[in-house]
């Protein structure tokens, strides 16, 4: 609606031009609906690292070639078949003190969900090594989480710097306008991390990207690097 009141497309066209170097290039779009099914190249790999998999909201497991528990926290929210404390315990009953907490594909939800996680990691900070994994589809509550977790004693922080910064608006709202009947949604809080402006991001400390072999291959490049030169 927006796009073509203003005249930058007509009805689902648009007529781009593109200029580089002296050379010029006219393309003409069609929109694509939004229920059109995407291509996921992870889909049509046939070995993929079990790491890159989303399976839930969040499943932990042990790794042996790493000796360290791996937490993937993909979604702020808590299952109901398989509560915080029960991964708590998980971790309690294992006798590895590693643990890789990984919030690449987690865009938000409640932060409160994770915190009886940090605080059992805060009062064992002396006992575990921990790695936090950030990407860039680490967003809102997610980044809440992380700031707390890069605080705790022992922790390291790795992978692709978040497109979401620490200080950010969230508690997303819905409300509907009233003459088009369109649904908009817009933040009603200010989440605020000291030392951090709404144009600073995250920088992890050590900053590795997806490499693109590995993506179009199903490699983990971030736990690649881990097993490489941080738990070698």
């Amino acid at each position: 609606v927006i796009l073509n009141h203003y005249g930058i497309i007509d009805g689902d066209k648009m007529r781009l031009k593109l200029k580089y170097q002296g050379k010029e290039k006219v393309l003409n779009l069609k929109a694509k609906d939004y229920n059109s099914k995407t291509f996921n190249i992870l889909n049509e790999s046939k070995n993929i690292d079990e790491t890159l998999i989303q399976k839930k909201a969040y499943w932990i497991k042990e790794l042996k070639n790493l000796n360290s528990l791996y937490f993937q926290y993909n979604d702020c929210e808590e299952r109901e078949d398989f509560k915080i404390k029960e991964v708590i315990d998980f971790i309690k009953k294992s006798n590895l003190n590693r643990l890789i907490i990984d919030l690449r594909n987690n865009k938000g939800g409640d932060s409160d969900v994770l915190v009886p996680l940090i605080h059992f990691l805060r009062e064992r900070e002396d006992e575990i090594s921990l790695i936090i994994l950030t990407g860039r589809d680490t967003y809102s509550s997610a980044i809440i989480n992380l700031m707390s977790l890069k605080n705790i004693k022992n922790s390291i922080t790795l992978g692709e710097i978040p497109h979401g910064g620490p200080t950010h608006f969230q508690e997303p709202k819905s409300f509907i306008l009233p003459q088009t009947n369109i649904e908009l949604s817009c933040s009603t809080m200010i989440y605020r991390s000291r030392g951090y402006g709404f144009t600073d991001s995250f920088k992890p400390k050590y900053i590795v990207n997806t490499k693109m072999e590995d993506f179009l291959s199903g490699k983990d490049t971030q736990m690649e690097f881990i097993r490489k030169y941080i738990w070698k």
